[in-house]
């Protein structure tokens, strides 16, 4: 007998695009399928050889384009070069049946991933392959590319036509280079999905582009006119839920909670680390407890360089540091009115580098003018990358971080903002820090008619909650650690809950988390305690095993075995049996624990509990 029990449940992954062509026509081209995700936005351009035909995409021979060969950036995690990934398509159908008689009868249609270790593009890619087999011997193969560089036939499907096949293809970045960190699954019409490939992601292998490639009469394909492959649900995606998010240890705020309505900056000083005080700026006062900033008419800017001497942070080269704010308020109806610009913000700059390189600035912006009357976030350092974040000239409760990871100062990613609104979900901005980036100065930036801006008299913004802090790397938790497990089968769908039991079988999802099953799978339920009547000098007993995960406390999983002389007036306690070693199972997730339950009396149960706290 088991019994399971669960106080929680997790999240799962996060979809980055997903390419569904749902309320399109017949006839429509390529772009029109627009992918969906954390961003979104992304379109494969329109080619000869491709059509939406019932909510599909039809790849058919037109007897003229020999190939399409189609990169794409992904919308975010772009350059991403830790993290678990995967990409998967369906094959809802195919058929070859005119390419099938010809002698040297071929097409392809494939999908994965490009990185540019070293500036040398490397694929990680799988394709379904049509072969008529000289005229006589008509199958399909699914091949796959990674860093072996030569296209390998893992997977053989007879005859000429081919119905749902969905083909998946996971890329385990923290692993490049290693055996393992590049898998291809397979599931042929319902059937049981097959691991059909491990091998390996180049040294250096980042998310840097999204392929399809599809050959009709191009690398010896010759795929007959009239024939089709439709396919649909082509997803890209995270494996493993959000990382657990970051130690943050503070190193300055700003609050102002205790400094009176018309003072000066330099009253309030930082709550911690190093009690620093921006100067005094005939441009700003403390309102309510908050940075008031408004155009006086004479004051150009306020630029301010806080040198952190002494400090634990001082000249840091490497970490990841985080300075974030929030605007309460900012109204620019006079600027607007006069079609001006005004922007402030804070960050980091190293004066060691040349021009814009030594900036790291996050800025909010009101941009007027003409028919522009927008707020927008600015990411400056080597280069500025703006997002709009609102129309109009009056905004409140935004809320703006900036992250600086000085570990990779150099590449995209290195300088990342996040914004927004009343503790709403966050949108990211990414630029990147220049090559050698050190934190050598805090630096305020406000300007009102410097550098092309015009802040009108009377136009106001009210900042709070300025934090300079660094950012640690997350803790796995036993939330983090299911979301990871519960992420590997996509197949759940909505069935997350531990309680659940999608695939219908003896075991709900706690028992196959706890014992190495696939929850998808009715057929695989793990490691099943298992119970045989045994004697021993003339001692019969019970010899009860059952698999446990080695990292059961960390997981937040116990297990516990109960025995009980009674099932109507007995009581289940953990007693009443010897326990006699664990060793390890195949793998090294998990160990056989041995017990030995004593046959005494006429009846006895057993059972093991199973218990899951987050």
């Amino acid at each position: 007998m088991l019994s399971s029990s669960v106080a929680d449940d997790a999240c799962t992954s996060e979809v980055i695009d997903a390419w569904h062509y749902n309320g399109l026509t017949n006839g429509a081209e390529l772009a029109e399928g627009i992918s969906t995700g954390l961003v979104g936005g992304v379109f494969f351009n329109n080619d000869p050889l491709a059509s939406i035909q019932n909510e599909t995409v039809r790849w058919q021979a037109d007897g003229a384009d020999p190939s399409l060969f189609q990169g794409k950036d992904p919308s975010s995690y772009d350059g991403a070069s830790n993290g678990l990934f995967q990409l998967s398509v369906d094959y809802l159908d195919g058929d070859f049946s005119g390419t099938a008689a010809l002698t040297n009868g071929i097409g392809r249609v494939g999908f994965g991933l490009r990185g540019d270790p070293g500036g040398a593009d490397i694929d990680a890619t799988f394709r379904l392959v049509f072969n008529s087999g000289g005229g006589s011997n008509a199958h399909y193969r699914l091949e796959v590319t990674d860093d072996g560089g030569v296209n390998q036939l893992v997977g053989t499907f007879p005859e000429a036509t081919l119905d749902h096949l969905n083909v998946r293809s996971v890329y385990d970045l923290d692993s490049r280079g290693a055996i393992g960190s590049f898998k291809v699954y397979y599931r042929l019409d319902g059937a049981a999905e097959v691991l059909a490939h491990a091998g390996q992601l180049a040294s250096g292998f980042a998310l840097d582009q999204l392929r399809a490639v599809v050959q009709t009469s191009n690398g010896g394909a010759n795929w007959e006119v009239g024939d089709q492959v439709s396919t649909d649900n082509l997803v890209l995606r995270t494996l493993g839920g959000p990382p657990p998010p970051p130690t943050k240890t503070v190193l300055e705020e700003w609050t102002y909670a205790s400094v009176t309505n018309g003072a000066g900056l330099s009253e309030g000083f930082s709550t911690t680390g190093t009690g620093l005080a921006w100067a005094d700026s005939p441009l700003a006062v403390v309102s309510n407890q908050m940075q008031r900033w408004t155009y006086n008419g004479t004051t150009e800017s306020a630029f301010q360089n806080k040198v952190t001497s002494g400090s634990s942070y001082e000249n840091a080269t490497s970490g990841v540091y985080q300075l974030s704010f929030d605007v309460v308020s900012a109204g620019f109806s006079g600027t607007a009115a006069a079609d001006g610009k005004a922007q402030f913000g804070y960050g980091i700059r190293d004066n060691s580098l040349a021009g814009t390189d030594r900036n790291g600035m996050l800025l909010v912006r009101y941009e007027g003018g003409g028919a522009t009357d927008e707020f927008r976030i600015s990411l400056s350092a080597g280069s500025t990358i703006q997002q709009v974040v609102q129309n109009g000239r009056v905004m409140s409760n935004l809320h703006v971080r900036a992250v600086y990871d000085l570990d990779n100062a150099g590449a995209v990613g290195s300088f990342k903002a996040y914004y927004s609104f009343d503790g709403g979900t966050e949108t990211e901005v990414v630029n990147q820090l220049a090559a050698g980036f050190t934190l050598e100065t805090l630096r305020m930036q406000v300007q009102t008619i410097n550098g092309g801006n015009s802040w009108a008299v009377g136009d106001v913004a009210l900042l709070d909650n300025i934090q300079f802090c660094e950012l640690l790397e997350g803790v796995e938790t036993p939330s983090s650690l299911l979301a990871d497990w519960l992420a590997d089968y996509l197949g759940l769908g909505s069935q997350t809950n531990l309680t659940d039991n999608p695939d219908s079988d003896i075991a709900k999802n706690l028992l196959e988390y706890a014992f190495g099953g696939d929850p998808t799978n009715g057929l695989d339920v793990g490691h099943w305690p298992t119970a045989q009547a045994m004697e021993n000098g003339g001692t019969n007993y019970i010899e009860y095993v059952y698999a446990k995960r080695t990292d059961a406390a960390t997981r937040g999983l116990g297990y516990q075995l109960e025995t009980n002389p009674d099932l109507i007036g007995g009581t289940w306690t953990n007693s009443c049996f010897v326990l006699i070693g664990s060793g390890e199972l195949p793998g090294g997730a998990f160990d056989a624990v041995t017990n030995q339950v004593p046959m005494v009396g006429n009846t006895g149960f057993i059972r093991l509990k199973v218990e899951y706290t987050p």
